[in-house]
């Protein structure tokens, strides 16, 4: 996963993204780290690692998936679909350029 990222710039690259924006809110909500990840199925989003999915889960109304990497598990929201993350990327690289 990537570095840490802190909680107001996620919610900055996906604003869009309502569902993103409340697994944000929640995880804070829960002291639960968060950031940012691009995992298996196209997903780039924000994620929680932790070695007990249900900690996670417990923390949020927001249907996630979790990915398992042999080291714990790695949780978030489900994708939107590959087309609208890749105009959320695109905005991100335009805002990035000035």
């Amino acid at each position: 996963m990537d570095e840490y990222f802190d909680y107001d710039g996620l919610r900055e690259i996906f604003a869009e993204v309502p569902d993103y924006i409340q697994f944000i809110d929640d995880m804070e909500e829960a002291g639960l780290p968060v950031q940012e990840y691009h995992g298996r199925w196209h997903y780039w989003g924000p994620a929680s690692s932790c070695d007990h999915f249900s900690d996670v889960m417990a923390a949020t109304q927001v249907k996630c998936d979790m990915d398992n990497l042999g080291l714990g598990y790695i949780v978030h929201p489900r994708s939107p679909g590959v087309e609208f993350m890749k105009k959320i990327e695109l905005g991100k690289m335009k805002r990035s350029k000035g």
